[in-house]
């Protein structure tokens, strides 16, 4: 039998269609990219979060982790008062103020305050300054306080 000739163009053109294929390919997925968010690094990893809180919330514990030390019990509330907000803060907190006893204001819509402010050696208050002053001032930021009982 005879050897089949290949045609040689064809051969060349065939190298191509990978090459085609990953332009496509790439195309796609900067057509999908979210240009109205833009591109910019952000302050936290939750500045494009679809709660506003959160941001706030990792931004405000990260300005304040300094002002409390390792090993002391920490009371983490909303002023005023926010059962759902109180929640998610204390979680917050529990990843952001390692070495820390951090304690929840709510727990699944029931309030702790009463039960854990006796145990807490610092109060980190996010909103206004409580009235009365529920200690002594440590730090104070435009998003809340820290307070040494």
């Amino acid at each position: 039998m005879a050897a089949r000739a290949v045609n040689p163009v064809r051969r060349e053109s065939r190298r191509f269609v990978p090459l085609i294929a990953a332009a496509i390919l790439t195309f796609v997925g900067i057509a999908r990219l979210p240009f109205d968010r833009g591109f910019w690094p952000t302050s936290t990893p939750f500045d494009r979060w679809p709660s506003p809180d959160a941001a706030t919330d990792f931004g405000f514990l990260v300005s304040v982790c300094d002002a409390i030390p390792a090993h002391a019990s920490v009371l983490v509330m909303t002023e005023p008062p926010d059962l759902d907000h109180d929640f998610y803060l204390y979680a917050y907190a529990v990843a952001l103020l390692p070495g820390r006893r951090v304690l929840p204001a709510s727990m699944w819509n029931a309030s702790t305050r009463p039960e854990m402010l006796p145990q807490a050696d610092f109060l980190v208050v996010l909103g206004r300054r409580p009235d009365p002053p529920p200690g002594a001032l440590v730090r104070e930021t435009p998003a809340g306080t820290v307070w040494r009982r």
